[in-house]
């Protein structure tokens, strides 16, 4: 690497492969419900589309699922929302990636604020959430929204629901703040490629960005320095 920005990049990627690593020896026994909340919109393609789902079934992969362990559901949301597995519906990696690979592209417009209302009701015990335990949403889209998202959004975390946006492409980075609550939660990436960057970066946030730095034992600053530097300053827009 001859430049600053590559020689930077390097060592990020280094130091968050280290952080990794470290995660997935300590933080494997830690539960939790994790839902995924996607746009399935027309202004996806295809291979966009894939790419999501690839995203998805390689978190799952990195981490700990089980019935005593990490539980995940998946909704897609366009104009309306349709639930692909609530929290309770599967309890191994394989049968969640199979349903995932099953999934089927919806098309429409963005209602992203309707969509965090209708999930909202599956992170509750009645509907197969653990509300004891940490629950978290991740959004991932590609525009804006076509309703307003910070009423419901805020009623969720007001739940005690950690939100995670992220936005590709053409996404408002305004809404996905008022989505995610925290900057420390909304990454914007510059096409679907880059969700791949974000995979095991994901996955360690999950294991509890907020209480996790004392049970990991990493100081505060290398979780800054991991976040900051691959998802905000060193992304190219030409």
């Amino acid at each position: 690497c001859a430049d600053l920005f590559c020689r930077f990049t390097k060592v990020n990627l280094q130091l968050h492969t280290l952080i990794c690593e470290y995660h997935f020896t300590t933080c494997k026994d830690i539960p939790g419900d994790l839902l995924f909340l996607i746009d399935s919109s027309g202004s996806i393609n295809q291979q966009d589309y894939e790419k999501m789902k690839e995203f998805m079934k390689s978190v799952i992969k990195k981490s700990a699922i089980g019935q005593n362990e990490v539980h995940v559901g998946v909704m897609q949301f366009s104009t309306v929302q349709k639930l692909e597995f609530p929290l309770n519906r599967y309890y191994s990696k394989e049968e969640m990636s199979k349903a995932i690979d099953n999934m089927l592209q919806i098309g429409g417009g963005t209602h992203t604020g309707g969509a965090i209302t209708d999930v909202s009701q599956y992170f509750d015990a009645s509907r197969g959430g653990r509300p004891d335990l940490r629950q978290r949403l991740v959004v991932i889209t590609d525009g804006e929204a076509q309703d307003q998202v910070k009423g419901p959004a805020m009623a969720l975390r007001d739940k005690g629901v950690l939100v995670y946006a992220i936005g590709v492409v053409d996404a408002n980075t305004t809404q996905l703040l008022e989505i995610s609550g925290s900057p420390d939660r909304m990454y914007a990436e510059r096409d679907f490629d880059a969700l791949k960057d974000l995979e095991s970066q994901l996955a360690l946030e999950l294991c509890d960005p907020e209480r996790g730095e004392s049970r990991l034992g990493l100081p505060q600053k290398h979780k800054i320095l991991n976040l900051n530097f691959m998802n905000q300053k060193f992304h190219w827009k030409p």
